[in-house]
């Protein structure tokens, strides 16, 4: 039953497994930024904060993406990290949007909104993108009766 329900939801599984470590790693690199930079006080800060980890968010979440839950069998590597680097590109600006409103404009605190609001959105809308748009599986041609 267990390997049941493993088979027909992998995809999603694998997804959030490896979103997991990439978040952790991204949290990780924020953390080390915020030690150097006051976020709460520069909005420049925290784009950059947000900056270092989306990046190394990308530099992880590219291959365990193409490797692991999608079975990218894309020979056109260069172009497929090109597309998935600047749909991420688009969700790093909603990141940062919203870390910006949420802890510069509104003075919550950092990590609720980096836990609870960005990274919810984030996930999502990464999830979204990556399974419709840089990892859609190719229609198989479909032989005439």
């Amino acid at each position: 039953m267990l390997k049941q329900f493993f088979a027909k939801h992998r995809e999603i599984i694998v997804y959030l497994t490896t979103g997991l470590m990439s978040t952790l790693f991204s949290w990780f690199v924020f953390w080390v930024g915020t030690l150097f930079l006051d976020i709460e006080e520069s909005w420049l800060q925290n784009a950059l904060c947000n900056t270092m980890a989306w990046v190394a968010s990308l530099c992880f979440g590219y291959p365990a993406n193409r490797i692991f839950v999608f079975r990218s069998q894309n020979p056109e590597i260069v172009k497929e990290f090109l597309e998935f680097a600047s749909c991420r590109l688009s969700v790093w600006a909603l990141d940062v949007c919203v870390m910006g409103i949420t802890v510069n404009q509104l003075h919550w605190n950092k990590w609720i909104s980096k836990i609870c609001i960005s990274t919810t959105l984030v996930t999502i809308t990464n999830y979204i993108i990556c399974k419709y748009i840089i990892f859609k599986k190719q229609e198989e041609p479909q032989e005439a009766i």
